[in-house]
């Protein structure tokens, strides 16, 4: 029976920094995912985008990637992640000028599209309904104030990146069982309609992009316990 091994080394943006070390070095894994996105993390990344282009993306990846770097080419294992924000072009060109720096020569993949930050208006004056969920209030009370505008990706751009043989993917807005259904359905060649198998993808994308974070906070505890 065919098996894969799958890690996660992040549930946000600032989550523990030497997750992604812990999880390179403590096994053999055939992925990692790790997720950086929130509503405010996008808002935010917009922010820096609008002050520096080549910005918006989570510059913590490139961080926590550089000390391990050369043992997750070595061992094969594939990274998927989607601290690319609003800008998953602009990671990628850092992360090749870091692989180069250290004589690596990753497979690269981008998954982007989903930031619609630019063509709202356009969208809205075209009849797309952009009324707020909660209340109704319709979107020309916001109008010229949104911060950021993006649409959810699932798997599949990520299966197909995979499919074609990429060591690292870098996503924008993919949720973040997303990330992780994506290893099962290439590994495994899942249908879009294999409904059951994609459930139990899909919980246990949940359950493994909450680990790190979970790990920390247990740990504090462990640490104010001795205390």
């Amino acid at each position: 029976m065919k098996t894969i091994r799958i890690g996660n080394a992040g549930g946000y943006w600032g989550d523990d920094p030497d997750a992604l070390k812990y999880q390179v070095n403590g096994g053999d894994l055939d992925f990692i995912t790790i997720d950086y996105l929130a509503e405010i993390t996008m808002s935010i990344m917009n922010k820096q985008m609008r002050k520096n282009p080549e910005a918006g993306f989570a510059r913590d990846f490139l961080n926590h990637l550089e000390p391990v770097f050369e043992t997750v080419m070595e061992k094969g294992i594939r990274i998927i992640t989607n601290a690319g924000g609003v800008n998953p072009a602009g990671l990628a060109r850092a992360l090749t000028k870091l692989a180069a720096a250290k004589g690596l020569n990753p497979k690269i993949a981008v998954v982007d599209g989903d930031n619609i930050l630019d063509d709202i208006d356009r969208f809205a004056d075209e009849g797309i309904d952009f009324s707020n969920m909660e209340n109704g209030a319709p979107y020309s009370e916001i109008r010229g104030r949104v911060l950021s505008a993006n649409l959810y990706f699932g798997a599949l751009p990520v299966v197909k990146a995979l499919k074609a043989g990429a060591d690292i993917v870098i996503t924008g807005r993919v949720t973040d069982t997303g990330i992780t259904l994506a290893t099962m359905m290439a590994s495994f060649d899942w249908a879009e309609n294999d409904y059951d198998k994609l459930a139990a993808g899909i919980v246990a994308g949940h359950i493994l992009e909450c680990g790190a974070e979970y790990r920390r906070k247990f740990h504090r505890l462990a640490e104010s316990a001795v205390i």
